[in-house]
């Protein structure tokens, strides 16, 4: 059992410090002292919405007056589902922003969120996206004859899920519905090509510890019971994992995840909305998204659009520091706060 006395304060980064105001440390308290029984009583059911699209999960900030228009759009990491530990993320997203967020789960091993035909498969292997982003973009903004009435949307995302964001962004259906005023792409893999074989060897080399080690920092004693109350169960999750990105359209993800596609999604975003805020978000120490690249791409889209807001951030630690949920979510915050302000 993991013990909370383990764990006084949250590590905050100071690259997003001064995110961390009265707001965010109440939001912070509260989650620190949960259980992880009572972040089970409060996960939604998953709703799939039908005509193909892809399935999500809904939070609803506590504060009443939250805007009904406005919405973040979550994409979980590759062969993540609908997982408590994953779910804390998007209550503690939620929470901090005080806007509804849509989470969207990925499959997993005895989990379909969303399917690809072969042509989609075929597509998403070639670094192409967009037939999960238009699913997901469906799922939250409708159709012309049946809108769902958000029309301001914040995109945020880690790993996979910031490639998926960043391909939603790229979309027309995104800016033909909703004004998209930030998004927030952390440690995409897709920002350089490699092979497929090498981006394995980069996302397994820091192995379960430092997954561990970011959940710690948190400060949120029931982050990492939610996904391992002792080192037998960790290896359970992390064999599952494994196995579920074996099946089909794991693995033509995995594959797309390989090509270097993030510069042009982007750039087609933007080309589409320029006053939308750009966030690149790198760990530090990561062999994902390196922090030179990210700083080229920016500065790049900078030179591209030099009337837009792009924000190149690097937090301390390895690709794990998605795990730690605070400070990814200090980031999003951050960057919502410069689309305010630009």
């Amino acid at each position: 059992m993991y013990i909370m006395s383990e764990v006084l304060l949250p590590y905050v980064d100071f690259q997003v410090r001064d995110q961390f105001d009265e707001h965010a440390r109440l939001v912070h308290e509260r989650f620190a002292s949960m259980t992880v029984l009572q972040f089970e009583e409060l996960m939604p059911e998953a709703t799939y919405p039908g005509n193909n699209d892809a399935a999500f999960l809904e939070f609803i900030p506590s504060r009443p007056d939250y805007d009904r228009n406005s919405s973040i759009i979550l994409s979980h990491p590759h062969a993540n589902g609908d997982s408590p530990h994953l779910g804390i993320r998007s209550m503690f997203l939620a929470e901090l922003t005080g806007m509804r967020v849509f989470a969207f789960p990925n499959n997993t091993l005895g989990e379909m969120f969303y399917t690809l035909s072969d042509t989609d498969r075929a597509t998403v292997a070639d670094g192409d996206f967009s037939p999960i982003s238009n699913k997901i973009l469906r799922s939250v903004l409708g159709s012309t004859e049946k809108p769902s009435g958000v029309n301001r949307l914040v995109l945020a995302g880690y790993s996979l899920g910031g490639t998926i964001i960043a391909s939603a962004f790229a979309q027309p259906r995104a800016h033909d519905f909703a004004d998209v005023t930030a998004i927030s792409c952390q440690e995409p893999p897709n920002a350089v090509g490699r092979t497929p074989k090498k981006l394995q060897k980069d996302f397994t080399s820091g192995g379960m510890g430092e997954v561990y080690q970011a959940m710690i920092q948190s400060g949120i004693p029931a982050l990492r019971e939610a996904l391992a109350e002792n080192k037998f169960k960790g290896w359970i999750n992390l064999a599952k994992f494994a196995l579920g990105t074996q099946l089909k359209p794991n693995r033509d993800i995995h594959k797309g995840m390989a090509k270097a596609t993030l510069s042009e999604d982007l750039r087609h975003g933007l080309n589409q909305n320029p006053n939308t805020a750009v966030q690149l978000l790198v760990a530090s120490d990561s062999r994902i998204f390196v922090y030179q690249v990210a700083k080229n791409i920016a500065e790049e889209l900078h030179q591209e659009f030099p009337n837009s807001t792009i924000d190149s951030i690097a937090l301390e630690g390895t690709h794990a520091v998605g795990d730690s949920v605070l400070n990814p979510a200090l980031a999003v915050k951050r960057v919502i706060a410069l689309a305010k302000a630009a």
